[in-house]
């Protein structure tokens, strides 16, 4: 018993020290616990900061396991892709986008995890429909507590618009040589949150290592800061960009430190606006380590963390951005270089075309005075008396001359007549003088002058000038028929003549009478009439009393005196396109507008149509040269018109200044400045010319008589003039079609095709040639105002919208304007302008109807429509051509001229 008792008071003190020891193990079990629930409480804590940031940056993130299955992924990410962040997690490539892309990111994170190295990769993303986005993508691998690698984390930015603006670059290249950087990137929103779940506490764990490398790999700079501007929070990226350590940022800097635009006042603003408003975007200028000052884009944003308001931002060095505009300004300069230089050359070419035209006109004039005044006939001969030509007033008497010898076209023989002033002329090689008696024509008289010379084939011609001595003969015959007689004849006309001389007496004291009523009668009529009714200004009348009253003084008193003749460039084309009406009312605001810029006793005067006049007493050259400057910047900035129309004007001015230009009275000071106003407009307009810019040149192009190689020069001038105009005019056109070429490529190609069947439909209508060409070089330019259209909207796949549609339809002006200045053009804007009317009125821009459309218009506007139909468009494909000519034939009456319509369509039936 005493054994027994023994061994169970033995096993009771073990189950009791077992007791004890269960009970200490369970206090620190409880103790452990509490201590794992308080760590618990702070790593999700963390957690929720990380989650906070994490979705917050604009970078697409994600985080892979080793079988490259996805753990964690942003809402940058889902959004991208067309999925909700939980629709991704634990899925692999494979089960989301087509083989060919998952197997190529797969690849890559095999490639990072085997190597163990971070790789930096351009590459697609599709989305949940197939569209495909470009992204720059660096993926870095993720080491275990082991220092094995247990997975890949991504950050991604979407360069789609880099990889556009690269591609738009590329072109630009190629036709422009302009070579513009794009901005590769932007900022994308803010993420709001992360996974709401995580399944246990060593993912949790895994995942805020996760986060923390990724704040560490984006590209911009992130900064967290409380309210008074002090770093919470930098990643990498900002401490490489300030040259800081974060232990240097972090706890003991500021926003002030790195940014001199935020002191205490300056952030207490900031933090206002950004807790009121939730978001900023500004640019502003960091200062590193080094003092060096970068320029940035700053994306901050209002978040709460832990009940505590915080400024989360993103900061962009934006100073290659900043370069890239230095370099498009550059380039946009260069452009407008190139455009200027195109501009003055076309000008001189307009210039150098006016000059040709006038001196052509001129030299016609004085052919056809020389000939018409003499009656001269003008013929060419060669060796063997064949007709090379016969001047046309001359072949009208004799009819055709091709193919005939000259003895038997004028003389009516069969061999060449004796004592031949041709065969005398090519046998000496100089001139001859002889007379013949031309029975065609009544026995008429002429003196022929036989001008041997080579031609351009070196061989020997004669040129004939025939003039008409039958008066010459008359006269010499009445001479001698009275020379007998002369003394009587002398005697008797004295008589007569101070018969005569008495009666003028008589007649002139009677004159003079009736002048001096006449004088008072103007007189007074005069002061009746001394303003223009439409402009309120002094009128040409006022200008005859008041010119010479102020000369007179200024020559009295050796004071200067200064007048200004203004004319209005191109003026007609104004009321041929927009009407009379609206003329008077520019001409009437013009004038307001010229008395606002001159003197307040400065006289303005309406000289006439379209030329003021304005008499500045007291003004040197230089000075009324620098007031000329003035008029002319002024009127160039105005507009003038009414509401529906508004246009600008240039203006050509002359000026001059009393006693530097010398002149004998008011009036040689007004014909001065009239003929410095011709040559500034001859020389292209809008610009003003004193004395010292007018050159004349004198030329003298007398013919002596009895010679006849005068009239030759001047048809070979006027036949070489005739070619150049023509030619400079053709290169006009072609080079404003270029012009829209380089615009629109289809537009180029598409008038081509118009101007051939606007020319077809002309031809058939029995139109004057000059009328079918006008009709044709407007075909060539009516689309001309489509250069000042948007890229935008021309090139536009999907239909146009009203506010579109209402920009297309101001193309017609803008095509009318262009060619307003150019003087030899004029005759194309009315068809330009009127090209969209219908023959309903329901067309633009005026709405006007029927016959009131120019025919040109609306020739142009059925071969516009018709080819138009028949080609592709960036919104549908061409029609056939049976289709078209149906959708034209039901337009006829509507839309089109019916007559035109029948002509055109019987066109499209012979082409067939």
């Amino acid at each position: 018993m005493d054994g027994n008792d023994n061994l169970g008071h033995k096993s009771d003190e073990r189950l009791s020290d077992e007791l004890k020891f269960l009970q200490i193990r369970i206090t620190e079990l409880e103790k452990a616990q509490s201590r794992y629930r308080l760590a618990d409480q702070l790593l999700r804590k963390t957690e929720l900061q990380q989650k906070a940031i994490l979705n917050n940056i604009p970078d697409i993130a994600w985080l892979k396991d080793k079988d490259s299955r996805f753990i964690v992924v942003n809402e940058a990410f889902g959004r991208a892709c067309g999925y909700k962040p939980e629709e991704l997690i634990g899925k692999t490539d494979l089960d989301i986008w087509p083989d060919e892309l998952a197997q190529s990111y797969r690849v890559d994170d095999q490639e990072v995890i085997r190597t163990g190295k971070r790789k930096r990769i351009e590459e697609p993303l599709s989305d949940k429909d197939g569209k495909i986005r470009w992204i720059e993508t660096i993926k870095t691998p993720i080491y275990g507590d082991k220092g094995d690698i247990i997975g890949t984390t991504g950050i991604a930015r979407d360069i789609t618009e880099r990889k556009k603006y690269e591609e738009r670059l590329r072109e630009a290249k190629a036709e422009l040589e302009i070579r513009v950087k794009v901005r590769t990137a932007e900022l994308t929103r803010v993420n709001e949150d992360l996974r709401k779940e995580i399944e246990s506490h060593k993912r949790d764990e895994l995942n805020l290592n996760f986060i923390k490398t990724a704040m560490d790999q984006a590209s911009e700079s992130v900064f967290l800061t409380d309210s008074t501007g002090k770093f919470l929070y930098v990643n990498q990226m900002a401490c490489e960009s300030l040259g800081y350590s974060k232990d240097e940022l972090i706890g003991n800097m500021s926003v002030k430190d790195i940014d001199h635009n935020y002191g205490p006042e300056n952030w207490k603003k900031h933090w206002d606006e950004l807790t009121s408003k939730s978001k900023l975007v500004f640019e502003s200028q960091n200062i590193t380590k080094e003092g060096r000052i970068i320029r940035v884009k700053v994306v901050a944003n209002s978040v709460v963390i832990e009940g505590r308001i915080m400024d989360f931002a993103f900061v962009t060095n934006i100073e290659e951005e900043m370069k890239l505009k230095e370099d498009i300004a550059r380039y946009q300069a260069h452009l407008e270089d190139l455009v200027n230089d195109r501009t003055k050359a076309l000008q001189k070419e307009l210039e150098m075309r006016k000059r040709l035209e006038e001196e052509r006109s001129r030299l016609r004039k004085q052919m056809e005075f020389v000939l018409g005044a003499t009656k001269t006939g003008l013929d060419i001969i060669d060796s063997d008396f064949n007709l090379l030509f016969v001047d046309k007033e001359w072949a009208k008497v004799y009819g055709d001359y091709r193919g005939r010898k000259c003895y038997e076209y004028f003389m009516g023989a069969k061999s060449e007549c004796k004592n031949c002033g041709i065969r005398k002329a090519l046998k000496t090689k100089k001139i001859v003088f002889s007379e013949e008696v031309l029975i065609a024509e009544n026995n008429r008289l002429v003196q022929v002058i036989s001008m041997p010379y080579k031609s351009d084939d070196g061989i020997w011609q004669v040129a004939e000038v025939n003039v008409d001595i039958t008066e010459r003969k008359k006269i010499e015959d009445e001479l001698a028929k009275y020379r007998y007689h002369l003394e009587d004849i002398v005697r008797e006309r004295t008589e007569e003549l101070l018969n005569e001389i008495s009666e003028h007496k008589n007649a002139r004291h009677r004159i003079s009478v009736l002048a001096d009523d006449l004088s008072n009668s103007n007189r007074k009529l005069k002061q009746l009439s001394l303003t223009d009714p439409h402009t309120g200004l002094y009128n040409h009348r006022y200008l005859g009393e008041v010119i010479e009253a102020e000369f007179h003084r200024a020559r009295r008193f050796a004071h200067h005196l200064a007048i200004i003749m203004l004319d209005i460039d191109y003026f007609k084309s104004i009321n041929d396109v927009y009407g009379h009406q609206f003329g008077d009312l520019v001409l009437k605001q013009f004038a307001g507008e010229l008395k606002k810029i001159v003197r307040r006793y400065d006289i303005v005067i309406r000289f006439g149509g379209e030329e003021f006049l304005v008499i500045s007493p007291g003004i040197d050259r230089q000075q009324v040269f620098a007031l000329s400057q003035r008029i002319i910047e002024d009127i160039n900035i105005h507009n003038f018109g009414n509401k529906k129309h508004a246009i600008k004007l240039k203006i050509s001015i002359g000026a001059v200044s009393y006693p530097e230009d010398n002149a004998s009275s008011g009036m040689d000071l007004v014909n001065l400045a009239d003929q410095i106003l011709n040559k500034a407009k001859e020389s292209g307009g809008n610009r003003a010319y004193l004395l010292s810019d007018l050159k004349k040149e004198y030329k003298t192009y007398g013919r002596k008589k009895g010679s006849s190689r005068d009239i030759n020069i001047l048809k070979n001038k006027i036949d070489k003039l005739n070619k150049r105009a023509n030619q400079n005019i053709t290169e006009a056109i072609l080079a404003f079609a270029k012009t829209i070429e380089l615009k629109d490529h289809y537009t180029g190609e598409h008038v081509e095709l118009t101007g051939h069947f606007a020319t077809l439909i002309a031809n058939k209508l029995g139109l004057e040639r000059d009328e079918v060409e006008l009709i044709r070089q407007a075909s060539i330019l009516h689309d001309l105002g489509k250069i000042g259209i948007s890229e935008k909207i021309l090139l536009k796949k999907s239909k146009l919208t009203d506010k579109e549609f209402e920009e297309i339809k101001k193309h017609p002006q803008i095509g009318a304007d262009i060619l307003r200045p150019i003087h030899f053009l004029q005759g194309l804007i009315p068809i330009i302008f009127y090209h969209h009317a219908r023959w309903d009125g329901k067309g633009y821009p005026k709405g006007i109807r029927g016959e009131d459309i120019p025919i040109g218009a609306r020739i142009i506007a059925l071969a516009d429509v018709y080819q138009a139909l028949t080609s592709d468009r960036p919104y549908r494909k061409a029609y056939s051509k049976v289709k078209a000519a149906r959708i034209i034939k039901s337009g006829a009456g509507t839309q089109f001229d019916p007559k035109i319509t029948e002509i055109f369509l019987s066109i499209l039936q012979e082409e067939k």
